[in-house]
């Protein structure tokens, strides 16, 4: 094989033409697809409700415990007014 028949074949490649994002922005494609691909996956949403739902609990539990006086002495969750002093003051 001499070098005349090495030939180079055209791989179809073209400049990109169109507009680029900002620097603090491009990243933001990468980091996006790698999150919606964790996201399509039930395990993932799983995972982040279970994570969630302590937090709800709480919030749920000082709700009723400032709005409700009854809830705090029927030996509900009293731990509010000592926990979080600053809401009551």
């Amino acid at each position: 094989m001499s070098i005349s028949d090495a030939r180079i074949h055209d791989q179809g490649y073209r400049h990109y033409g169109g507009g680029r994002e900002p620097q603090g922005r491009r990243w933001w494609v990468i980091g996006r697809a790698g999150i919606m691909a964790r996201v399509r996956e039930r395990r993932v949403i799983a995972v982040l409700l279970a994570a969630w739902l302590p937090f709800l609990v709480r919030a749920v539990q000082i709700y009723a415990s400032a709005n409700f006086q009854q809830v705090e002495s029927k030996g509900g969750f009293t731990c509010s007014r000592r926990c979080l002093p600053s809401l009551w003051q």
